[in-house]
């Protein structure tokens, strides 16, 4: 099932039971910090912690900037696309890595299917970031930014703030970030990928990686996205805990239309 059926899934469940499914996802953001020690457990890396408690840290300093300048609504963070991206990209790992280790597919096989998700999931992440630039009014007509113009729009976000984003801006470098999509790679034994780029004429390596590295920087990068997914659910949650007050016939129009009446307000505003 491809991202875009797969949300088409998740909103019809949801609107089947609307209320279940708010204090559902309300539950799961409590509990949230429990997976991640088990994800950390399983890997044996007590670093993933680590990571996701400073990403997030940057990140929450970030939008709360954001917040107190009114640039931004809890609202704005609705992303159905979010959980879709980090629960594809975790079957996709885990298949890879039955395929290691049953040895049911070729290594060059694995590889290449780790790099698409890797690919994937960094595309989701820049994207994440320039929505931000874009909350920020400083990319109002969303032109193209390439790595290199997100990480000034950063800095700047930086300087106008007076924040620390460098964790957020190293994302943006390496020679694998900014090769991951490059058309010039190719496999060598035992489980290498191999960056190249053409230089008169001839193609010179720029980066390589292995199985296990390019897992780990994938387990990484979910990690981090998690780290930011929490922020925005956390800033989220005050608001569907207020529409639980709605009846049911309203909370489902709420829930098809984004739109409330008068009236809804009014009982959301009711002590």
């Amino acid at each position: 099932m491809g991202i875009l059926e797969d949300i088409k899934e998740r909103q019809e469940k949801f609107l089947e039971t609307p209320r279940e499914s708010i204090k559902k996802f309300i539950e799961y953001q409590r509990k949230f910090s429990l997976g991640l020690v088990t994800l950390s457990n399983k890997q044996n890396r007590p670093d993933l912690l680590i990571i996701f408690k400073e990403f997030h840290k940057q990140y929450s300093f970030l939008i709360e900037k954001l917040f107190e300048a009114r640039l931004v609504s809890s609202l704005s963070f609705k992303d159905d696309k979010r959980d879709s991206v980090i629960l594809q990209t975790s079957k996709q790992i885990k298949i890879a890595i039955l395929d290691h280790d049953n040895k049911t597919k070729p290594m060059e096989e694995v590889i290449f299917s780790l790099k698409k998700s890797y690919a994937s999931l960094l595309e989701f992440l820049w994207g994440k970031l320039k929505r931000i630039i874009f909350f920020a009014g400083l990319n109002p007509n969303e032109k193209h930014l390439d790595l290199s113009k997100i990480k000034k729009k950063l800095e700047e976000l930086e300087k106008q703030y007076k924040i620390d984003l460098n964790l957020i801006k190293n994302l943006l470098e390496g020679d694998l970030r900014n090769g991951i999509h490059h058309e010039n790679t190719h496999f060598e034994e035992p489980d290498f990928l191999v960056f190249t780029k053409q230089v008169e004429g001839k193609f010179e390596e720029i980066s390589r990686i292995n199985f296990e590295n390019l897992l780990e920087e994938l387990i990484s990068s979910i990690t981090i996205l998690t780290a930011f997914h929490h922020v925005e659910a956390t800033v989220l949650v005050p608001h569907l805990e207020q529409i639980l007050k709605l009846n049911d016939e309203q909370l489902s129009e709420y829930c098809k239309t984004g739109k409330l009446t008068k009236e809804m307000e009014e009982k959301i505003l009711r002590k």
